[in-house]
């Protein structure tokens, strides 16, 4: 019968669950880090840097050119930038799990002995063919 815990007590698993594990971690430490910083300057722009009604659109081109507003339009484009990059990479990361769940370093060498082989194949000449003029005469009108 299975027993998770002699699954998990495998010094090998344990230590690559905890190299996993430290990985998603410090992933997700950096993200709410992004995520936090992103969302809370979105609000604190438009509070601070850009406010409602007709003395906030009157008052906003003094205020935009601000230091602090410039840092909060700074976090706010780059920390967008930023979480878009980290779903790419998770996406990356799983889907490098799911098709390659072995070992990546196997398939590289798999991959370049391929392209080797490729390399080293004969490139077949095309046979010339007698009816076909060598060049075309030209057109006079």
């Amino acid at each position: 019968m299975f027993s998770f815990h002699s699954f998990v007590s495998n010094k090998y698993i344990s230590l690559a669950c905890s190299n996993i594990m430290v990985f998603i971690q410090s992933f997700a430490m950096t993200y709410l880090v992004w995520i936090s910083l992103h969302y809370a300057c979105s609000h604190l722009y438009v509070e601070y840097c850009v406010p409602k009604g007709i003395v906030g659109f009157l008052y906003s081109p003094f205020m935009t050119p601000m230091p602090h507003c410039v840092a909060m339009r700074w976090v706010v484009y780059n920390g967008g930038k930023v979480i878009e990059v980290m779903w790419f990479m998770a996406g990356k990361w799983a889907v490098e799990k799911l098709v390659f769940p072995g070992n990546m370093e196997e398939f590289e060498v798999q991959n370049q002995q391929q392209m080797q082989q490729k390399q080293q194949q004969p490139v077949v000449e095309l046979e010339k063919k007698d009816n076909i003029p060598e060049e075309v005469p030209e057109k006079t009108f």
